[in-house]
């Protein structure tokens, strides 16, 4: 039995960039935000915690407010003494600000959905994961620096990649009032950047990650939290992929 094989599904104009050596690398905030509702998930990484409304319009103090703000990585803050009201129906959201480079395929058994409608009609197969993951690895270490593109607090000296197929599960936004303890930021759990919610099954997705890090101590470095995509210029892309249709 042949091995599956790695596609991915892309329109007229993605193909005609890739001919030139042109690949666009996202990131979850990218596909957060995305305006193609078909490649949109709003779920994208860590789910987002919603602060709403019970039966009526509810008061947020600045105390409240600061301990999610400051939970989810972001900077915002109330002074002391503040507060809003929300009115019923209405709700905030507070994304996590942790952000990766992210790029999305799918695994091909021969018995793939027609996704066509949601991605194009034009299909190329990743034919040498390493040679494709290093080549993008190589030249985003060459970028990142130039146009600063990490927050960085000292320590950042290489770029690391990973992949593995989704696991797709019921994701849904979390419910403030169901946390118990907000004293320390909420750590970016990497087994949910390879979660997806069950609506994108069809999707057969294998996803691909790049990350700055410091490999002396083991850890990464955030992409800044408006950082979308970089599109890279690749001279000998085609050593690793091929075109089907």
């Amino acid at each position: 039995m042949q091995p599956p094989r790695i596609v991915k599904r892309v329109s007229e104009h993605v193909m005609s960039e890739l001919r030139k050596g042109v690949i666009r690398i996202g990131s979850i905030h990218y596909y957060r935000s995305i305006e193609d509702a078909n490649r949109k998930d709003s779920l994208e990484g860590l789910p987002p915690i919603s602060l709403a409304t019970k039966g009526g319009n509810r008061i947020i103090n600045h105390e409240q407010f600061n301990k999610l703000s400051s939970y989810s990585g972001q900077g915002f803050k109330l002074q002391d003494g503040w507060s809003f009201e929300l009115k019923q129906g209405a709700s905030l959201k507070f994304e996590h600000m942790a952000n990766i480079f992210v790029f999305c395929v799918s695994i091909d058994e021969g018995e793939q959905s027609d996704l066509s409608h949601k991605f194009g009609t034009h299909i190329y197969e990743i034919t040498n994961i390493d040679m494709f993951a290093n080549m993008i690895t190589d030249e985003l270490m060459k970028i990142i620096s130039d146009k600063n593109l990490i927050i960085d607090d000292g320590g950042y000296d290489s770029v690391r990649w990973s992949m593995r197929p989704i696991k797709y599960k019921e994701k849904s936004e979390i419910d403030s009032d169901l946390l118990k303890q907000l004293q320390t930021p909420r750590e970016f759990d990497m087994q949910q950047v390879f979660t997806k919610d069950f609506s994108f099954k069809e999707e057969k997705e294998l996803r691909f990650v790049w990350f700055p890090q410091c490999s002396t101590e083991d850890r990464f470095f955030t992409l800044p939290a408006n950082f979308t995509f970089v599109d890279l210029y690749l001279p000998n892309l085609w050593n690793s992929i091929r075109e089907i249709t």
